[in-house]
């Protein structure tokens, strides 16, 4: 028995423990750890299923301030971002909406409009749901979506070596970006024929590429000095605007690894296709779960920081 509570145990040492009692079948090709569980369909089945979900609660996720709207458009970017850092597409979503008995009707149409029109961008159909009452408003989504048979990017794959990517830009979500981000779908899909390995940067730099190195069992030298810092930073001390970067989460940017003798290639491609901005911001090294960052040729360990559930501060 653990008596210790969640504010002390936090969500990482949780999810670990859940993992444990979580019975495998045949047909789970992948299942917790990743940004998605991945199913088999059958040994003749020419693709297999990525099943994600996620919550999007008021007070927590959004303020009474906030366009309902958006709310409802970010429920639908985070799940559809999981799908991205699968190299998936996502297909299929159930929504459950919990409100209390006091919020008005126009509102809630304001928040499945918002969903809605944000799910047919990326061809993902909500197929239904269900609806609970509650104190606060809460978005929770299950998604479906679809991958070659075999083809899923994950975040075990790294090998020393690798080059370390992260599109976009990183740090200052709070700003507005946690609402109006655009998850990278299509990018995640193209990284299919090139990743190692990949996550997308939900709750920060720092925890995400530590989820990442774990899962396959190697180190990471970060080059401090490329990292993609969100110009709504521009304002803060240098050493503040790296550690918002590193710890702010809700950046919903692909984090992935291409092995060397692929980079070129990679890169020469990547330039063709697409205007999102690309960093390379480190290099995979053979020490499992050490972080380290070279500025001015000292190494030194990175912080221990990022979003958590649970922990208090």
């Amino acid at each position: 028995m653990n008596s210790e509570t969640l504010s002390k145990f936090g969500e990482k040492k949780l999810i670990k423990q859940l993992a444990r009692i979580l019975k495998r079948r045949h047909d789970v090709v992948v299942g917790c750890g990743d940004d998605c569980a991945v199913v088999s369909l059958g040994p003749t089945a020419t693709d297999e299923l990525l099943l994600t979900s996620d919550a999007v609660i008021e007070n927590i996720h959004f303020d009474a301030s906030v366009p309902l709207e958006l709310a409802g458009r970010k429920i639908i970017g985070r799940v559809i971002s999981d799908i991205a850092a699968m190299s998936g597409q996502p297909s299929w979503c159930l929504i459950d909406l919990v409100a209390p008995p006091e919020r008005k009707v126009d509102e809630i149409m304001q928040i499945y409009s918002g969903m809605t029109k944000f799910a047919e961008e990326y061809n993902m159909a909500i197929v239904g749901g269900d609806t609970a009452r509650g104190g606060v408003l809460e978005l929770h989504a299950f998604c479906v979506g679809t991958i070659p048979r075999g083809r899923a990017v994950l975040r075990s794959g790294a090998g020393k070596g690798d080059a370390l990517f992260v599109t976009g830009t990183i740090g200052g979500s709070r700003s507005g970006k946690h609402l109006n981000f655009l998850p990278r779908l299509r990018e995640g899909i193209f990284l299919r024929d090139w990743a190692s390995s990949m996550i997308d940067i939900s709750d920060g730099l720092a925890s995400d590429l530590r989820h990442l190195i774990e899962a396959s069992a190697v180190g990471v030298e970060i080059f401090m000095d490329k990292i993609p810092v969100s110009d709504v930073l521009n304002n803060l001390l240098p050493s503040e605007k790296i550690k918002h970067a590193f710890t702010d989460g809700e950046d919903f940017e692909l984090l992935f690894t291409v092995p060397e003798k692929k980079k070129n290639a990679f890169l020469n491609r990547w330039n063709r296709m697409f205007d999102l901005s690309l960093s390379e911001i480190g290099i995979i090294t053979e020490t499992p779960g050490k972080i380290t960052t070279k500025d001015q040729n000292d190494l030194f360990c990175m912080p221990d920081e990022g979003f958590d559930h649970f922990l208090t501060t």
